[in-house]
């Protein structure tokens, strides 16, 4: 079997459909071995257990432990609520803490190295709020323009706390608008400007865009695009770059046009090394993982296939642009969750199974990597024996070094999905998923688990 775009969207509506049913600090020990057998925490329930339906899971975690997971919780009078929780570095998890009016949703945040965090979310316009490592949320702030509709916000910071926000925006009829905004630490953030080019895209194409942001403040967006041509609807991959003095170039097509590509994933390193990786759907419906790459303030790379038949592709990137490529790989004989890692010279390894080809159903792999190379992986499982999904995670090193996938969410019969993870410097892992509540009647919470960052004192490249 096959699976392309469309297939991998009929496969995430069956992933909802089974969800909607399901609601109806580190050791001193340097050694690989521990580093990737470490065992992961007991799930944390973070969210209220209240029967609310939730969804939207994210997670950031900062290179001093700090962590912070975000979702969208939907209450009984059928308002989305934006919530968050946060775990300090003594591994203590808060209390949840709307960020918003009733009405806001689809979260998402960045932290940096110190712990600062700042959350994005929609719903009410893209709106946003501060956190200090050793504070409390601040009142939401207005990034959107208050006419028009803007959604599905993405939101970077770096190791300063300057920042870069994304989102989608209608305008005049159109909803293929890419608007930006940046800040500086403690300042104020920039009017929203359009980084891409509607006029050569359809008008009701979904550009969903990405961003990254070096240490420096140089950003990338990436998103995709759907054209009309003299010989039909194509889709392209697009990226513009702003520098740290805010100006955004004009947008570069990464690929030649295609039937179809998935929404495009972008990881940097400090210094301003980029990698992309995204799906890309032949006329005869064969998905490939594709991959570029752009070195500071230069120009992309000729595009590399990954690997096919595969989709769902994510990546992160360590330092000197060396990354961790995973992805879900789908055909008649197997479906299995791979891996790559590109090195400092920009070579790509041979794809690696990460999950077993056991006839379990895997997707939405997601990928964290730190500055040492240390690595963690989490996707979405659903056993034949049971049918209902589950969360795995495995973890590694950028020298390719993985330790075997296991569950870290409950296993049990309602069902978990979503998954996200992050890596702290000292390699203190935080993965974080929704999980339906069962028996105690509709809805999830957000939960989470920690691996620890026993060996993980040293580089791993």
């Amino acid at each position: 079997m096959v699976v392309g775009m469309a297939g991998r969207r009929r496969y995430a509506g069956a992933v909802l459909a089974l969800a909607c049913m399901v609601f109806a600090g580190s050791g001193a020990v340097a050694d690989a071995h521990e580093w990737r057998g470490a065992a992961w925490s007991a799930p944390n329930t973070l969210s209220v257990a209240d029967g609310s339906q939730l969804g939207h899971t994210r997670v950031a975690v900062a290179g001093n432990g700090t962590a912070v997971v975000v979702w969208q919780r939907l209450t009984a009078d059928g308002n989305d609520v934006a919530e968050a929780a946060t775990r300090d570095p003594a591994e203590r998890w808060s209390a949840p803490q709307a960020l918003d009016a009733p009405g806001s949703g689809s979260p998402v945040v960045a932290i940096d190295r110190r712990g600062d965090a700042l959350a994005v979310w929609g719903g009410l316009g893209i709106r946003a709020a501060d956190r200090p490592r050793r504070g409390v949320w601040s009142s939401p702030r207005n990034l959107s323009a208050p006419t028009g509709s803007s959604w599905n916000p993405e939101v970077a910071s770096d190791r300063r706390g300057d920042a870069v926000a994304v989102w989608n925006r209608f305008e005049n009829g159109r909803g293929d608008f890419v608007q930006a905004t940046s800040r500086t630490a403690g300042a104020d953030w920039s009017a929203p400007q359009i980084i891409n080019d509607p006029r050569l895209a359809l008008p009701d194409a979904m550009p969903n865009a990405r961003v990254a942001i070096s240490e420096d403040g140089d950003a990338i967006a990436i998103w995709r695009a759907e054209l009309a041509t003299n010989t039909g609807i194509v889709a392209r991959v697009l990226a513009a770059t702003r520098a740290s003095d805010g100006r955004w170039s004009p947008p570069e097509t990464l690929t030649p046009d295609a039937v179809q590509v998935g929404e495009p994933r972008i990881g940097i390193d400090g210094r301003g090394d980029a990698v992309a990786v995204w799906e890309n759907d032949a006329p005869d419906g064969t998905a490939t993982v594709q991959t570029a790459a752009r070195r500071p303030h230069g120009r992309w790379s000729a595009l590399k296939d990954l690997a096919s038949p595969a989709f769902q592709p994510s990546v992160a990137v360590g330092r000197r642009g060396t990354a961790v490529a995973v992805w879900t790989r789908r055909d008649d004989a197997a479906a299995v969750i791979q891996r790559a890692t590109r090195t400092a010279r920009g070579r790509w390894s041979a794809p690696v199974d990460l999950s077993a080809n056991d006839g379990s159903e895997v997707s939405t792999p997601e990928v964290a990597l730190n500055r040492r190379g240390c690595a963690a992986a989490v996707w979405m499982r659903s056993p034949v024996s049971t049918g209902v999904s589950e969360i795995d995670g495995a973890t590694g090193t950028a020298n390719g070094r993985w330790s075997a996938p296991i569950a870290i969410s409950p296993v049990d019969a309602f069902g978990s999905f979503e998954p996200g993870v992050g890596i702290s410097d000292n390699g203190t892992a935080v993965a974080a998923w929704s999980h339906g509540i069962g028996p105690t009647g509709p809805g999830a919470v957000a939960q989470a688990a920690t691996h620890p960052g026993r060996g993980c004192s040293r580089h791993w490249w």
